[in-house]
């Protein structure tokens, strides 16, 4: 359940730098209530919608260092971040994870592996952008790949095989990871590609 929130805005992915401030008699409350605090204050009963224009951030995080160094990890860790993936671009999940990574290496405790709520079905098929995404999974880029059931892809109101293949596709690099090339992972999938035509065949046209 939220309170009462400062006022939002809406970033860009980048990292943001908090302001400082003087000690603050709020500190002086014990850590475990602060937290309970900044719970009520941060954790959405919704998910956090990332789009390529950023997201929504409560205010609460740039107040000062101290707020941001107590309160970030609970914002990233305990909110699900909800990427709208349109023709297959992975870039609003790429931007975010290096926007986590950026954060980690200030030395904030942030779980990269964040949670992320997919909404995959796509209108439009795009080879060149299922492939950067599966690229950018092989590498661990970004956290997540799409890997549907049928349930899903009823849902969702999309060929139940397209689904199968794609999911598949991303199986195939998750288990190659580490072990083999980024090339070979390709020329392996690329055997995937006929299917999808066959399914549609507007995965031919790049």
């Amino acid at each position: 359940m939220e309170s009462s929130t400062a006022p939002t805005r809406k970033p860009p992915l980048s990292s943001l730098k908090p302001s400082s401030q003087d000690a603050s008699p709020f500190f002086s409350i014990p850590g475990e209530l602060r937290n309970r605090i900044y719970r009520l204050v941060l954790v959405k009963e919704h998910d956090v919608l990332v789009s390529h224009t950023g997201y929504t951030r409560s205010g609460l995080l740039g107040v000062c260092q101290q707020i941001a160094a107590e309160a970030t990890a609970i914002y990233y860790e305990e909110n699900t971040f909800q990427s709208l993936v349109t023709d297959y671009d992975s870039q609003v999940m790429y931007d975010l994870c290096r926007h986590l990574n950026a954060m980690k290496q200030r030395g904030l405790s942030v779980r990269i592996q964040g949670t992320f709520s997919l909404n995959s079905w796509s209108p439009t098929p795009s080879w060149k952008n299922l492939m950067l995404w599966l690229k950018r999974y092989f590498h661990r880029e970004v956290t997540c790949g799409m890997v549907w059931g049928p349930i899903a892809a009823r849902l969702l109101l999309r060929d139940e095989i397209t689904f199968y293949t794609i999911g598949a596709m991303f199986s195939t690099a998750k288990a190659l990871t580490d072990k083999v090339s980024w090339d070979t992972v390709e020329k392996a999938l690329e055997t995937s590609r006929q299917t999808l035509i066959h399914i549609d065949p507007a995965w031919r046209d790049d």
